[in-house]
């Protein structure tokens, strides 16, 4: 399906990119982990204080991606 076509796209773009990836049996949602990467962004410039939150707005305005990070979404447990 294109899903998978797209899944499987971004799932390569990812891993070349040196980005640990946990590959997702079935749905949408790629668990990533930029710990490798990050100091090759430049969030500065993002003002809110929680670090996976400024990563998502960067992804946003500079590459078009919507993420989330998983400390947005458990934040409160």
């Amino acid at each position: 399906t294109q899903i998978d076509a797209s899944k499987d796209r971004f799932l390569r773009i990812l891993n070349g990119s040196g980005i640990e990836v946990v590959t997702p049996n079935a749905g949408y949602f790629i668990m990533a982990n930029f710990t490798n990467v990050i100091h090759k962004v430049d969030i500065s410039s993002e003002t809110d204080e929680r670090f996976g939150y400024k990563l998502c707005l960067w992804f946003a305005k500079h590459k078009g991606i919507i993420v989330e990070s998983i400390d947005s979404r458990y934040r409160y447990l």
